[in-house]
């Protein structure tokens, strides 16, 4: 498996989009221009970042419990 960038955009990717494929689809994909290769940190840094933005944006923030307490006087 190998971790690839791309470099110019097309109708499917953007500029910058990291994917994680097979040797072969990396090797062919490097070799029309592209794509580059990258480090693997690069896609775990992008996979990471999806998974918190997602999981934020579906919490919503939780009101107080709303219970009547007596007081002591």
């Amino acid at each position: 498996m190998k971790c690839i960038r791309a470099v110019k955009a097309t109708k499917q990717y953007k500029i910058g989009e990291v994917k994680r494929v097979s040797d072969k689809e990396a090797e062919l994909a490097t070799k029309d221009g592209y794509w580059q290769y990258v480090a693997k940190y690069e896609w775990k840094s992008l996979k990471k970042k999806v998974e918190v933005e997602s999981s934020t944006t579906v919490e919503q923030p939780k009101e107080p419990n709303k219970t009547n307490k007596k007081s002591k006087a």
